[in-house]
């Protein structure tokens, strides 16, 4: 049987995937059209400082609110966090626009729209989350999760910034960033008819924090430390890989562009697939998928010409994709409705951190160990991550029914 049959079958899911789909082909847009506006932007400041600081924006409030978010009691209902999130973006993205368009635009005034605009980014996307996989239910939690991770594979680093590339050379940059802003009103249309998130009185009676339940919830804690470390491992391999192309393979930025479409190309094939998988433990899913995705990055990194890397980097998006659904349906198994909201958004904040964290780790890796080297050192320690997967995998047991956090 077709996995996402009930799915698609779910007129108000449906309609909510897509405004889903939609607002991340916007944000799609945005890796195209930000650093572009930055260096339109002429400011008595190096370039790269200037694009740093306008890449970097939306996440200095939304992942440490996040963060804050999931260290509280506080249950925010997800309807209305991600409503309250879309006119708060439809606004500040839409004005941008039209100020990007009369040139009106400075360097300040743009980072203090985008560090303001996406201040509920964070909270939203884990609101997204719960408040999807709630209308389909246990069963169907994976397949959502699956959809989710197709959209970004698709909308939000394949179709949105190839659209951003032909709408900037036709309108220049603000065309994306007003895009970016109506994009958040169909989503936000998309909420129309769906219900609140479903709340468990008896859990609500003595709140706990979402780093309570994840400490308090067997497994969950070394189920974390994995997926971060597995986030901030790629971070280097983000920054390495078109130095290792054009260093060792001795190719050029055509076929740095032809491995990062393979390695989407493989991701939305690993996204499709990812429901199929159902049929399996998913922290023995987890577990494969981390060797696997380790294994390809060796083969990459020992790659001798740019066909074999790039076929390498294909099979890599294809077990890379499903981690991040796979992760967040086990997750999930293990918590009670009502915790979902504060764990998750705790959650996908330091997820998103480890990134950041890994790209930063970059430079010193480079000089230790080299391009190539610093590849195959990012891929051995992605490798180890298979043992605290496998004490994850232990603790969380089987699939169940929700386990409740100690108190």
């Amino acid at each position: 049987m077709n996995p996402y049959r009930t799915v698609l079958h779910n007129r108000r899911l449906s309609f909510l995937l897509l405004g889903d789909f939609v607002s991340k082909l916007g944000d799609g847009m945005l890796l195209v059209a930000l650093p572009l506006l930055a260096l339109r932007i002429h400011e008595p400041l190096n370039e790269a400082l200037v694009v740093s600081l306008v890449l970097a924006a939306p996440s200095l409030i939304s992942l440490p609110l996040g963060i804050r978010v999931g260290l509280s009691r506080s249950r925010p209902d997800p309807k209305r966090v991600i409503a309250a999130d879309c006119v708060l973006r439809a606004l500040v993205f839409t004005g941008l626009g039209v100020l990007a368009a009369q040139d009106a635009l400075s360097l300040w005034p743009l980072f203090i729209a985008l560090l303001l605009g996406s201040a509920l980014r964070a909270i939203s996307g884990a609101s997204r989350r719960v408040l999807a996989t709630g209308m389909a239910g246990e069963q169907d939690r994976l397949a959502v999760n699956s959809v989710l991770g197709t959209n970004d594979s698709t909308s939000l680093y394949i179709l949105g910034p190839s659209l951003a590339g032909v709408l900037v050379l036709w309108t220049g940059p603000w065309l994306p960033l007003l895009l970016d802003g109506l994009s958040f009103l169909v989503l936000a249309a998309a909420l129309i008819g769906v219900p609140a998130a479903h709340r468990d009185g008896a859990a609500a009676e003595q709140p706990r924090s979402g780093w309570q339940i994840l400490r308090r919830t067997a497994g969950l804690w070394p189920l974390f430390s994995v997926a971060f470390a597995f986030n901030m491992l790629w971070g280097p391999v983000e920054v390495i890989l078109p130095l290792f192309v054009q260093e060792d393979l001795g190719a050029n930025e055509a076929t740095y562009g032809f491995m990062m479409t393979a390695l989407g190309v493989g991701a939305v094939a690993g996204s499709l697939g990812t429901a199929y998988l159902r049929k399996f433990p998913p922290g023995r899913v987890l577990t494969v998928l981390v060797v696997c995705w380790g294994l390809s990055l060796g083969l990459i990194a020992a790659a001798p010409e740019p066909v074999v890397a790039g076929f390498a980097i294909a099979i890599g998006g294809l077990v890379w994709a499903p981690f991040v659904p796979v992760m967040y349906t086990l997750l999930q198994d293990r918590l009670a409705q009502d915790d979902q909201q504060p764990v998750l958004t705790f959650w996908s904040a330091g997820y998103n951190t480890a990134g950041p964290v890994g790209v930063l780790c970059a430079a010193p890796l480079v000089a230790l160990a080299g391009t190539r080297g610093g590849m195959f050192v990012s891929a051995a320690l992605t490798i180890a991550l298979v043992v605290p997967a496998v004490v994850a995998e232990r603790r969380l047991g089987v699939r169940g029914e929700p386990v409740r956090a100690g108190v």
